[in-house]
């Protein structure tokens, strides 16, 4: 199975060493962004967001909303702080 970007579907890429964690590091020529093949953090889908988005106005705690959504207080904080930023 050939490899392609993750970013812009093109299918010239080189391997670009390795990560602190001992993956292999691929870089694609044409885009020029770094990439592993299996990543352990997936990003966040647009759903997800949007139900968090409702819990908020819902006033539920960020713990809770954590919990209802499956992702990490960690990132439902960052989230929060991110809107935060773009609303003042």
């Amino acid at each position: 199975m050939e490899q392609e970007c993750p970013y812009c579907k093109s299918k010239r890429i080189i391997k670009n060493g390795t990560t602190r964690h001992g993956k292999q590091n691929h870089k694609c020529k044409d885009c020029h962004r770094q990439f592993v093949s299996n990543p352990r953090n997936q990003p966040i889908p647009v759903s997800t967001k949007q139900l968090v988005d409702k819990l908020l106005l819902e006033r539920m705690s960020l713990r809770a909303i954590a919990r209802v959504a499956g992702v990490s207080l960690q990132w439902v904080q960052s989230y929060v702080n991110s809107k935060s930023r773009t609303i003042e």
